[in-house]
């Protein structure tokens, strides 16, 4: 399993952020949540290359999706990987994920098991 790494958790749902950060708190690592792309860039900024891995929502509420979470992070050349979730990714989102910069675009079902597969969680 993979050391205590520093992850950025972006999402608008609060009861997905607790459990994410529940689920890999437990296992050591440090988690800062974010409930939306605006957040999420200020902390990219303030903290450059701080992360470790930034996990977002594709589905942001408000100001704007997860892409541009990713982007942002491109254009500021953050120094980390970027996984895009969602509840309902196609294969055109997944595209455009990857043509962002992430490194991995998942369901959300399925991202436990690819926390698992990281090195992540056990």
């Amino acid at each position: 399993m993979k050391e205590s790494q520093n992850i950025l958790f972006v999402d608008s749902d609060p009861a997905i952020r607790k459990a994410f950060k529940d689920l890999l708190e437990g296992q050591g690592h440090v988690i800062t949540l974010a409930s939306d792309a605006d957040e999420a860039i200020g902390m990219m900024h303030s903290h450059i290359n701080a992360y470790n891995l930034i996990v977002t929502d594709l589905d942001l509420k408000g100001s704007g999706s997860g892409i541009r979470v990713i982007e942002e992070g491109y254009i500021f050349q953050v120094k980390c990987e970027f996984w895009l979730v969602s509840a309902s990714l196609d294969n055109d989102e997944a595209q455009l994920a990857f043509r962002a910069g992430a490194k991995v675009a998942v369901n959300k079902v399925e991202l436990n098991l690819k926390l698992h597969k990281e090195g992540y969680i056990p």
